[in-house]
């Protein structure tokens, strides 16, 4: 089994599954106080806060 073709095969889905981490991700950001001129993006998730 090769680990990129797992992946590959729940991708697709991932969007639609991942609710919980949308609210929590949401709720952070609204407790950000100053803009940041640079955010750490570390490529995982759907890149739903960009």
């Amino acid at each position: 089994m090769k680990i990129s073709s797992e992946f590959s095969k729940y991708a697709v889905s991932y969007g639609s599954n991942n609710i919980i981490q949308n609210k929590v991700a949401k709720k952070l950001l609204q407790k950000v106080v100053h803009k940041p001129k640079y955010i750490l993006d570390l490529g995982c998730g759907s890149g739903a806060l960009c």
